[in-house]
């Protein structure tokens, strides 16, 4: 049992169309929106840009530090992701990592995390080294 959910992104609206190969991240656990829209805010914060492959891979490179090195997720395109996971569904995310649709949503949208100091964690495990 998981809190499951993927991110998927796109450019600037959710796809209607042609959204299987859309890039996209497997979260075995903090599927909620209380938590995506944590790390979302968090990789805004950090000056993350989600049009390229480069902004996607330092997301998902902060969400893995967040969860501490846990195989708790996965990175794939959208056609092959458990999209309708009976937890949380999808969310897709635009270049400025909002929330800009949802997809297979069973539940009511979790707020169990409050949402700055959710994001004080991520941005305290994803501190840069001295040299960067």
């Amino acid at each position: 049992m998981g809190n499951r959910a993927v991110i998927a992104f796109c450019e600037d609206t959710m796809p209607t169309s042609e959204k299987d190969n859309h890039v996209g991240m497997y979260l075995h656990w903090n599927g909620g929106r209380d938590s995506v829209e944590g790390f979302c805010e968090a990789a805004r914060r950090l000056g993350y840009h989600g049009e390229s492959s480069y902004g996607i891979a330092r997301f998902t490179q902060m969400v893995a530090n967040w969860f501490g090195g846990r195989l708790s997720l996965g990175v794939e395109t959208y056609n092959k992701l458990d999209t309708d996971n009976w937890d949380n569904g999808v969310y897709w995310v635009d270049k400025n990592f909002k929330i800009v649709g949802r997809e297979f949503v069973r539940n009511p949208e979790q707020k169990n995390h409050d949402l700055e100091e959710f994001v004080t964690d991520v941005l305290n495990k994803n501190k840069p080294a001295d040299d960067d």
